[in-house]
C-alpha cells in the first residue's frame, strides 16, 4: 500500500475519534457558559417631574431610586454572573412604555419595578397603615389592588397624547384593565415564584409587615416579556415607614433583602438551565455518535479486510465499532514501524 493511502487511513481513523469527542466537550462547554449572564432589569418607579406619592416631607421618587441604586451595587459587587441594567439610574422622567422597551431591548430575563405605597388622604388609617407587598400581572380581585394598579398607571397622564401612545388605554376606567384579566402572560408562574421569595426576604431581613403577594393589572409588568413583578417597599403615608424607607439602614435593609432574593432565583434559573444542556447534549450525543458509528462501519467494510483481520479474531463484518477502531489503529502502528524498518534499510 502506498504512503498516500496509508496516511488518508490514518487521518480517518483519528477524525473519527475526535468527532465522537465533540459532542461532549460541546455539552460542558454550554454547560459552563449556560446562556450568557442572567439579565436583570432594575426599574426605580417615578422620577423626573413624576414625584409618585410625596408623604412626611420625602417622595417616592427618591426612595425607589435610593433602594435600586443599593440593590445595583450590591449585585455588580459580589454576582459577576448578573448583568444589571437599570430602566434610569437619576432623577429623570422615563415613560411606562419606555421602561418596557428597555428590558425587552435587553432581553432581560428578570424585570423588578421598585415602589412605595400609600393610600387616599381619605383613609383614616394612613398613618397607620404598613408593610410590604409584591404584584405580579393578573386579575383585579380586590379593591385595594385596583387602587394600587390606577394610581401607579396613573403616571402616562403626564405624557404628551397618552390616550393615542397606549391604545385608548384610561388607567382610571375598569373597563380599560379586561386587558390584563385577559392576558395569560407565559412567565406568570416564575412571576409568582420569585414575587413571593422577595416579599419573604423584606419581612424576614428588612422586617417590613407581611401584606403578601397579589396580582393587579400594571401597565408597566403587562408590556414587558419576562418574568416581572412590582415590589411596593412600605407606606410612605406612614411617619414611622416613611423615616425608615427614607434613611440609610432602610435603603440598605431593603436592598440586602431583594439581593438575597435575587441571587435564590438566579441559582434556580442556572440549575434548570444546566439541567436542560446536560439532557439536550445527551440526546444530541446520542444522535451523533450513532450516525458517525454507521458511517464509519462504511468505510471500514470498503477497506482492507484480509490485511485487518489478522489483528482481530472476530469476523471483519461482525465486529463492532470499537473494536474495529482498534484493530485499525493496531495496523496503523504497524505500518508505522514498517515504513521506519524500510527506511533504515535503505539507509
Amino acid at each position: 500500500m502506498s504512503l498516500w493511502c496509508f496516511q488518508i487511513r490514518k487521518t480517518l481513523i483519528l477524525g473519527t475519534i475526535f468527532l465522537l469527542s465533540l459532542p461532549y466537550q460541546q455539552v460542558a462547554a454550554k454547560t459552563d457558559r449556560d446562556v450568557g449572564p442572567f439579565v436583570l432589569i432594575i426599574d426605580p418607579g417615578h422620577g423626573g417631574k413624576d414625584h409618585g406619592a410625596a408623604e412626611n416631607g420625602v417622595k417616592e421618587k427618591d426612595i425607589n431610586l435610593a433602594v435600586a441604586k443599593s440593590l445595583a451595587k450590591l449585585l455588580e459587587k459580589k454576582k459577576d454572573n448578573i448583568k444589571v441594567v437599570m430602566t434610569r439610574d437619576k432623577d429623570n422622567f422615563i415613560t411606562l412604555q419606555r421602561r418596557a422597551d428597555i428590558a425587552n431591548e435587553n432581553k432581560g430575563n428578570l424585570f423588578i419595578s421598585i415602589h412605595t405605597n400609600s393610600v387616599d388622604k381619605s383613609n383614616k388609617n394612613r398613618k397607620n397603615v404598613s408593610g410590604s407587598s409584591v404584584y405580579t400581572l393578573g386579575l383585579n380581585k380586590d379593591e385595594n389592588n385596583m387602587k394600587v394598579a390606577q394610581r401607579e398607571n396613573s403616571v402616562i397622564e403626564l405624557e404628551n397624547d397618552y390616550s393615542h401612545k397606549y391604545s385608548g388605554f384610561d388607567p382610571n376606567k375598569d373597563e380599560s384593565y379586561i386587558i390584563f384579566q385577559m392576558a395569560q402572560k407565559k412567565d406568570l408562574l416564575q412571576s409568582i415564584k420569585f414575587a413571593e421569595q422577595a416579599q419573604n426576604k423584606l419581612v424576614s431581613k428588612a422586617h417590613r409587615g407581611n401584606r403578601g403577594v397579589h396580582q393587579a393589572g400594571f401597565w408597566v409588568l403587562w408590556a414587558t416579556s419576562m418574568p416581572a413583578v412590582l415590589v411596593e417597599l412600605d407606606f410612605i403615608c406612614n411617619p414611622t415607614a416613611a423615616k425608615y424607607l427614607s434613611s440609610e439602614t432602610g435603603h440598605k435593609e431593603m436592598a440586602e433583602a431583594l439581593y438575597e432574593a435575587i441571587v435564590e432565583y438566579v441559582e434556580a434559573f442556572e440549575q434548570k438551565n444546566k439541567n436542560a444542556a446536560i439532557k439536550a447534549g445527551v440526546k444530541n450525543n446520542n444522535r451523533t455518535k450513532s450516525k458517525t458509528v454507521a458511517m464509519q462501519n462504511n468505510t471500514l467494510k470498503c477497506s482492507d479486510r484480509k490485511r485487518r483481520s489478522k489483528y482481530s479474531k472476530v469476523n471483519p463484518d461482525e465486529r463492532n465499532f470499537d473494536v474495529a477502531v482498534a484493530d485499525e489503529v493496531a495496523w496503523v502502528k504497524d505500518q508505522e514501524e514498517n515504513t521506519e524498518n524500510t527506511d533504515r534499510s535503505k539507509k
